[in-house]
């Protein structure tokens, strides 16, 4: 499964595609999803893509050969920047395990691994509004895996939904 995301400063996930199979293209990804669309008739910020993403008024790209200091410069602030959305992947990833390699794969159908990998990164973000820190392993815990089984995952989200939170995880 290819997963697209947005991630801002407070490592937030702010958009998620979780539709694709893993061998499609990170630019086709985007040019089929409604992120595009929001950002081509919305001037409200600017996106960081990596050198798949082709350059777009909202899009902001590496240069590929830098010929100046100032492209040098550019490249360097934009992979800093760039870096929040890799670190943001690697809170997730080691909250959850059954998202990161090491743990393993996904042996479910696309449409259920779709369910789960959705249902980890609005946990999450619940887990960053709240502050939990990384080396928490409360909620992580289980005591067969050290990680949340499904059935936990999803009866924690069931509960948040319950409570009618008007605030969406992901927005």
């Amino acid at each position: 499964m290819n997963v697209q995301v947005v991630a801002d400063a407070s490592l937030r996930f702010t958009n998620l595609v979780c539709k694709w199979p893993g061998s499609t293209h990170d630019a086709f990804m985007f040019s089929n999803s409604a992120l595009k669309t929001h950002m081509e008739t919305r001037v409200d910020g600017w996106l960081l893509g990596d050198s798949a993403y082709a350059l777009r008024s909202y899009m902001m790209t590496p240069k590929t050969n830098p010929s100046s200091q100032a492209e040098e410069n550019y490249n360097s602030a934009h992979s800093k920047t760039r870096v929040v959305v890799e670190r943001a992947l690697g809170v997730c990833k080691s909250r959850f395990r059954c998202i990161h390699k090491s743990g393993g794969m996904l042996l479910f159908t696309p449409a259920k691994s779709v369910q789960i990998i959705t249902a980890v990164f609005k946990l999450h973000n619940l887990c960053m509004d709240i502050k939990l820190p990384v080396d928490d392993m409360e909620l992580n815990f289980h005591p067969d895996q050290g990680f949340l089984s499904l059935e936990q995952m999803l009866t924690l989200l069931a509960r948040l939904s319950d409570k009618g939170s008007s605030r969406d995880l992901l927005y």
